[in-house]
């Protein structure tokens, strides 16, 4: 059959999990990947609520994959819980310094940059 998908990261926070896979002919062109987990549950302590990320490069563009559990719920105030909690997981987001340098100097060349929330 088809091409074997190889693993380029794992990271689980609780029950959210974050697999990261690629394709062999991809794996020369992937490199300075990282994780990192921010907990926005109960008093941000809590591993209840909150994502994992993962962050690389792929040929010349940087990615950062996010899978997140937020607040659920329809009630009112729903919905600015959850933007809340993706504002608090956007700020808290850290990976190593080694990446973010990296990350920074070739943002500054005009590379893109795209942010996937599952």
């Amino acid at each position: 059959g088809g091409e074997a998908y190889l693993p380029v990261a794992t990271r689980q926070m609780g029950s959210v999990l974050l697999c990261v896979y690629a394709k062999r002919k991809h794996l020369d062109h992937i490199s300075e990947v990282s994780s990192a987990i921010v907990t926005v549950g109960l008093m941000g302590v809590m591993g209840n609520k909150g994502a994992v990320a993962v962050r690389m490069r792929l040929y010349h563009h940087t990615l950062c994959l996010v899978c997140a559990h937020l607040a659920a719920g329809e009630e009112a105030n729903s919905l600015e819980r959850r933007c809340n909690d993706y504002a608090e997981v956007n700020e808290k987001v850290t990976f190593s310094a080694c990446v973010m340098r990296c990350a920074a100097l070739a943002g500054s060349a005009g590379e893109k940059q795209q942010t996937m929330f599952f």
